[in-house]
């Protein structure tokens, strides 16, 4: 059958799944078997069917009184255990609240709370419910989710590799969480390498394609940091076909998101443009503000670095007025460190200067490894730009005996750097080289596109 022929309506296709024999159903019938469009069209449909008959089910089973039995044998029981299954839920959404919580606080009260948990469904429930909502945490803190993620993978060695909440799904959930914060923090390596512990856990309890996905997800983002950007492209352009396929939304959004961040890492922020836009269309839910205020964040970004500046400005107060409703504090730092790049971009370079210095003791002060390096380079190139040598010099050598960071140190171009201050050598290149040790943490480019990561 040509696949120019008219789609068949919804009705039809529903008719179709429910096996009646109506007119035209045979066309119909061989239409969906020569297209791929209605063939995902009515597997959809198929999933609504499956869902509405399991809920007609359950809520004849649940609002029977227990001396009927609306269906034979075993009834009773089967109504025992759902009831008991959605008393557990609701129990572990509480205590994962409540984990989420103690993780914010301090190490010894996520300590406490772990120690006087038992070992109920709700509570193992709780604790895989806590490593897949505490996203935002690590948007917020991600020392504070790094800490829990690592409480969490502790906790996972101590379950069965069966039952409800299999060790292996609640050691890859809590890895998924160290990889977000690990991301934020700037251990790239180790983000990376998170995301791949990840996957080989999920694929130790099932291999589905959903959870290959979001570590797909995790580990291209991590990698386009990593200037690896044909890897990072790929898989995030998998992430998406699958996210998509799924039909999640918000997850598909995420995966554009991270798509545009490689175009601007790539050199290409005209490209990621459309993209983040898009993306931000899909992530307007009341639970996705972290993801829509990084996404915002790297589109102000985006369009500074196209010269677009007013526009810039007015969709990073969007991002930061975001951030602090919703406190996020780590991305209301990146939205901070974007508005003095964009005054340097403007040259307003005094004013960048100041912004980056209290950018950098903030950085100190929350132990983000990459921040307190990119910081200060930056405050380095407002200081070149300002003909303030002897300062500039002093501050790299400052610099120099801290840099730790995988990215930049022992590279040839801080090497190069640290010897040309060994020399005295400081006049000729030394805003270049301060450059392109910016590039170094950006990905490889000569702008800066570091905070494309912030959608922890």
């Amino acid at each position: 059958m040509s696949r120019v022929s008219p789609h068949p309506a919804e009705a039809e296709l529903l008719g179709l799944e429910l096996g009646r024999n109506e007119q035209g159903a045979a066309a119909a019938a061989l239409h969906v078997a020569d297209c791929r469009v209605c063939t995902r069209r009515k597997a959809a449909l198929a999933r609504l069917v499956g869902g509405i008959e399991t809920a007609s089910a359950l809520d004849a089973i649940l609002s029977s009184p227990p001396d009927e039995r609306p269906l034979s044998g075993g009834t009773s029981a089967r109504r025992d255990r759902l009831r008991a299954l959605s008393a557990a839920t609701e129990a572990a959404d509480r205590t994962a609240r409540r984990i989420v919580e103690s993780a914010r606080a301090s190490d010894d009260a996520l300590t406490a709370l772990l120690a006087e948990m038992g070992d109920t469904s709700a509570e193992r429930l709780g604790l895989l419910y806590a490593a897949q909502t505490a996203g935002r945490l690590a948007a917020a803190e991600p020392h504070r989710a790094l800490a829990l993620a690592r409480a969490l993978e502790a906790r996972a060695e101590t379950l069965p590799a069966s039952g409800l909440v299999p060790s292996q799904r609640l050691e890859a959930e809590a890895s998924i969480l160290a990889s977000q914060a690990l991301l934020n923090i700037g251990r790239l390596a180790e983000a990376r390498a998170a995301a791949q512990a990840a996957r080989a856990a999920f694929a130790a309890c099932g291999d589905e394609p959903f959870d290959r996905a979001v570590c797909a997800y995790f580990e291209g983002t991590a990698a386009g940091f990593q200037a690896e950007f044909a890897f990072a492209q790929r898989e995030l352009k998998l992430a998406a076909r699958i996210f998509a396929a799924y039909e999640q939304e918000v997850w598909t959004a995420r995966a554009e998101a991270a798509l545009a961040g490689v175009h601007s890492q790539r050199g290409n922020p005209a490209r990621a443009i459309p993209l983040l836009e898009h993306a931000i269309e899909g992530l307007g839910g009341p639970d996705d503000a972290h993801p829509r205020t990084a996404a915002k964040t790297n589109l102000g970004r985006a369009l500074g670095l196209c010269g677009a500046y007013e526009r810039s400005r007015a969709v990073f107060a969007q991002a930061l007025a975001d951030a602090r409703r919703h406190d996020l504090g780590y991305l209301v730092f990146g939205v901070r460190i974007c508005l003095a790049e964009l005054d340097l971009l403007r040259g307003e370079t005094a004013r960048a200067l100041a912004a980056f210095d209290t950018l950098a003791a903030e950085a100190d002060r929350m132990n983000l490894e990459e921040d307190r390096v990119f910081t200060r380079l930056y405050a380095a190139e407002c200081l070149g730009r300002l003909s303030r040598t002897d300062e500039l010099v002093r501050r790299l050598r400052e610099l120099r005996s801290f840099v730790t960071v995988a990215t930049l140190a022992g590279t040839p171009v801080w090497e190069e750097l640290a010897s040309c201050l060994d020399r005295g050598d400081v006049e000729k290149g030394l805003v270049d080289h301060v450059r392109a040790c910016l590039g170094v943490l950006s990905g490889g480019l000569g702008l800066p596109a570091r905070h494309e990561r912030r959608r922890a």
